[in-house]
């Protein structure tokens, strides 16, 4: 599903820190942080100006000294084909 700009502006802390061509698609990278008890969390997000679809997404926690990163990057444009499993011989 597709952000709205009210689906962001709901979100607490959240900037804009610039823009980039992602894909050949031009974005516009949001940034967010928060803090849940000792862990702190920083998040970017690259949102496809026309579409309004997240591209990518960067999350980094950290806890004490140890860091997790989780980068996710979606295609909505390669076409998929499903094949039903063959049952039997």
């Amino acid at each position: 599903n597709a952000l709205t700009e009210e689906d962001v502006k709901k979100i607490q802390n959240v900037s804009v820190i610039g823009s980039e061509t992602l894909n050949g698609r031009k974005t516009t990278v949001y940034a967010h942080r928060a803090t849940s008890g000792t862990v702190e969390s920083a998040t970017r997000m690259w949102i496809d100006e026309e579409t309004k679809l997240v591209m990518k997404t960067v999350v980094e926690n950290r806890a004490g000294k140890q860091t997790q990163r989780v980068t996710t990057t979606y295609d909505f444009d390669t076409p998929v084909k499903i094949e039903s499993p063959k049952i039997g011989s």
